[in-house]
This record gives structure tokens, sequence and C-alpha cells, in this order.
């Protein structure tokens, strides 16, 4: 299980979901990872690269994103698989978890269309 956090240095996030899943099961996983390469700056930080992935993810795939969360994950995911840091035939299931109200806002404030 990955996760890709939004923020700069989300390293820190380690031990706080390392302690929720321990509260909450009373173990400890090591079948997950942060994945914290894929920022682009910090929380609601954009750079070109991510605004184009977007568009033409959206383009290909009928499906919107956000540049906060769900593009910043979905490019995180797409430039591993690019990298092969998955096993051939590994299937590959990746949450959408929402958050598109924010893209008025970006478009409202930055002048950004996402």
């Amino acid at each position: 299980m990955l996760g890709f956090p939004a923020l700069k240095g989300g390293e820190f996030l380690r031990n706080e979901i390392e302690q929720l899943v321990y509260n909450y099961s009373s173990q400890n996983y090591s079948n997950w990872q942060l994945i914290t390469d894929y920022h682009f700056g910090g929380y609601a930080k954009v750079k070109p690269e991510l605004l184009q992935f977007i568009h033409d993810f959206q383009a290909q795939h009928h499906m919107p994103l956000e540049p906060v969360y769900t593009g910043k994950m979905f490019f995180g995911l797409f430039d591993l698989i690019s990298e092969k840091h998955f096993p051939e035939g590994t299937r590959i299931v990746a949450v959408h978890t929402g958050g598109l109200q924010g893209n008025a806002g970006f478009k409202q404030r930055l002048g950004i269309e996402v």
C-alpha cells in the first residue's frame, strides 16, 4: 500500500500513521510506505508539469483530478509505473478521494484552469 502526502516534508506523517493504526488495531504493519517525492513544492502548490499531467489525464481517461491531492497522487503513481517500480502484471487500485470542489478556487484565485 502506498500513500502520497501532498505536503513537502511529509515523512513526519509516517509516525502519526503508525500510531493511529496501532491505536486502532493494537498491531504494527509494514505493508505500506509513504512516497514523498510528488508534493510539487508543498500543500496546494502546483507546477506546470502537474497541470499538464492533469489536463492530459482528464482528456485520456475522462476522470477529473485536482492539483492538491488526487493530481499529485496519480502523477506519482503513473511516474512509478513508467519507472517499472511495480512488477509486471501487478494489479493497482488507486483511490480517488475527491476534492474536486477546489478546482473552482484555483480558477477564481489564481486564474488556473484545472
